[in-house]
């Protein structure tokens, strides 16, 4: 009988070992569920601005994607939402959704002077499409 016993106790806790790391693996999962889960949340529940969006630049290239409509802008670009105004050497736009929550997203190139200047994102959302000035229109830009 001494054998019987040693094996069900190394039984036992290999059991107990599978189930705690299960137990782990399971709480990993939902701890990763419910941070997605977050991130969609914040995302979406992000306020719509009544403020315009206008951007100008001394190029912009316009094309369609499906629904969605991109614009890059180039050289001397400004962006201005409300009280904040940020300058650029270019500014890309992605704009959909429909009228009342359109949403822009930008993708912002400072200054390529300065040493380490690494891109910018943002993505509002407004009430209407941004305003975009540019004295020169161009198509979709050549890859």
């Amino acid at each position: 009988m001494g054998g019987r016993e040693a094996t069900t106790g190394s039984i036992a806790f290999g059991i107990r070992r599978r189930v705690s790391a299960s137990l782990f693996v399971a709480a990993r999962i939902i701890l990763a569920f419910l941070s997605a889960f977050g991130i969609a949340n914040t995302a979406t529940s992000q306020e719509i601005s009544s403020e315009p969006i206008h951007v100008r630049g001394n190029v912009v290239s316009r094309w369609q994607i499906n629904d969605t409509e991109a614009s890059l802008l180039k050289g001397d670009c400004e962006l201005a939402h409300g009280d904040r105004t940020v300058r650029a050497d270019s500014i890309l736009l992605v704009v959909d959704g429909p009228v009342g929550r359109v949403r822009t997203r930008f993708v912002i190139v400072g200054d390529s002077t300065k040493k380490g200047d690494r891109p910018q994102t943002l993505v509002l959302l407004t009430l209407d499409d941004p305003q975009i000035i540019a004295p020169r229109v161009l198509k979709k830009p050549v890859d």
